[in-house]
C-alpha cells in the first residue's frame, strides 16, 4: 500500500469512529491544522484533525506513518516524552 492510500485509510477510520454531530473530521487537505516540532520548531500539517460538534480546535490530531516494523505504546510515549497517568 503506498502513503495516499494508507493516509486515505487512516481517514476513513477516524470518520468512522467519530460521527456527527459530536465529532467531525478534517482530512489535511481541507484544513491547515499543524503542530510545531517541538526540537526543529517547524510548524507540521497533521493527517487527520478531530473535533468536538462545533469548536474548531482539533482536540484530536493524527500524523499517519507507516513503519515497517511493529511499534510498542512505550516506543510511541518516549519518543514524544509523554507519560500515562491512569486515567
Amino acid at each position: 500500500m503506498d502513503a495516499k492510500r494508507y493516509e486515505k485509510a487512516i481517514v476513513e477510520m477516524f470518520f468512522r469512529e467519530y460521527r456527527p454531530p459530536l465529532f467531525w473530521v478534517e482530512p489535511s487537505t481541507a484544513a491547515d491544522h499543524h503542530v510545531l516540532g517541538r526540537h526543529s520548531e517547524v510548524k507540521r500539517q497533521v493527517d487527520v484533525a478531530v473535533c468536538r460538534g462545533d469548536d474548531e480546535r482539533p482536540f484530536l490530531m493524527v500524523d499517519a506513518k507507516r513503519r515497517a516494523a511493529k511499534l510498542e505504546v512505550n516506543d510511541i510515549l518516549k519518543r514524544y516524552d509523554v507519560q500515562l497517568d491512569g486515567r
